[in-house]
């Protein structure tokens, strides 16, 4: 019947089978048995739960009545030139294909999941152009909320310091894609309504510290610096510092509890396309006259380009640290910093090995819905 009106998740087909009460159900065609999953060739098929019957409830929650589950895709207009930014990567989408994408994945979602007698329904969203202003991102979240009232956003405003997350959660609004671009401690502040595609910025911040060894005596931040491009650096024990852009609250810092950069160089920016060559230079000089043998960076793909050639200019060759943040760590963007510094870069990576699309999950889940020689919009 009815979802419990305490909250309670329906029970699956696994733990039928544990109370042995599997064959008292109708699970439905959709439902493989000898997975307990529903039939959908991926690794992230959900449980099987009973086929639906009965009174929906109706509006259970924000954007949800006994018809349909209201979903808006946020198309991001942000102050710098996103448009420019993703067409270096190979995305040249418009926000409605992406729009209609979406649409088109819930739909394959709902061809084998319990939707409870709903339909998806995606509503385009256009974000105002200035949405990184904080009182112009708690507008856009307040829209949405007041004139769409849907039970999920999909993205949002990326430099906004969180209000546009926090705004929606106020709204007891899901919010996916909300939580890259905020320190872990606002999602728990938000939970459960704000969701990340990828790891948050804390638990790779974390990751790093722990490869770095800050604040250890024999770890690899106390080696020497035998990486660096420059002679004079590379028998030298390692000076850190490390480059980040400046946010309120900071995204790529621990939060909360001590800052384990307390004792290194740390020079922030902002993310302002115009003054990053001048802001570049000024990193740099500050940098060479501190001594710094290995710089860490975390930030946007961009800042790099003008980063790697001041250090040039100035003959400044340290280590370069990378910490995949923002992009940093694909070829695309890799090949647009100044290759003589990127020869002494490393670091880790948070996007996955890049592979031919035609295996990638996504692209094989579409053909397998869609047909074959379908093209994901």
């Amino acid at each position: 019947g009815a979802p419990e009106p305490t909250g309670r998740m329906p029970f699956t087909y696994d733990e039928a089978t544990d109370a042995g009460t599997v064959d008292d159900t109708d699970w439905g065609e959709n439902c493989d048995p000898e997975t307990g999953r529903v039939r959908l060739p991926s690794v992230y098929a959900v449980p099987c739960v009973p086929v639906f019957e009965g009174d929906n409830g109706g509006a259970t929650s924000p954007g949800v009545d006994a018809d349909s589950i209201r979903i808006v895709f946020y198309d991001a207009q942000e102050g710098f030139d996103l448009d420019a930014l993703l067409s270096e990567t190979g995305v040249t989408e418009t926000a409605e294909d992406q729009a209609r994408t979406a649409q088109d994945y819930l739909d394959l979602y709902a061809s084998t999941a319990e939707t409870y007698g709903r339909d998806l329904e995606v509503v385009l969203f256009a974000g105002t152009s200035d949405a990184d202003d904080e009182v112009s991102a708690r507008a856009d979240a307040e829209r949405i909320a007041e004139d769409l009232d849907p039970f999920a956003v999909i993205g949002g405003p990326l430099l906004d310091g969180g209000v546009f997350a926090r705004e929606l959660a106020r709204n007891e609004i899901i919010c996916m894609g909300c939580a890259t671009a905020i320190p872990d401690c606002m999602v728990q502040e938000n939970a459960p309504f704000n969701w990340g595609g990828a790891a948050p910025a804390e638990q790779y911040n974390r990751t790093l510290v722990s490869w770095l060894d800050l604040g250890e005596a024999d770890g690899f931040a106390a080696g020497t610096a035998r990486y660096a491009g420059d002679p004079d650096f590379v028998e030298r024990p390692r000076e850190l510092a490390l480059v980040h852009f400046q946010q309120d609250p900071p995204i790529f810092r621990i939060c909360p509890g001590p800052d384990p950069w307390g004792d290194y160089v740390v020079e922030p920016y902002v993310l302002d396309l115009p003054t990053l060559p001048q802001r570049a230079s000024e990193i740099v000089s500050k940098l060479k006259a501190e001594g710094v043998t290995t710089v860490v960076f975390q930030g946007d793909p961009i800042m790099p380009i003008y980063l790697t050639a001041a250090a040039s200019n100035a003959d400044y060759r340290p280590e370069w640290i990378f910490t995949g943040t923002v992009l940093t760590d694909t070829t695309v963007f890799g090949r647009q910093y100044d290759q003589s510094q990127m020869a002494h870069a490393f670091g880790v990576a948070q996007t996955p090995a890049p592979r031919l699309q035609e295996i990638q999950t996504s692209w094989a889940l579409y053909e397998w819905y869609f047909g074959d020689g379908a093209t994901p919009r």
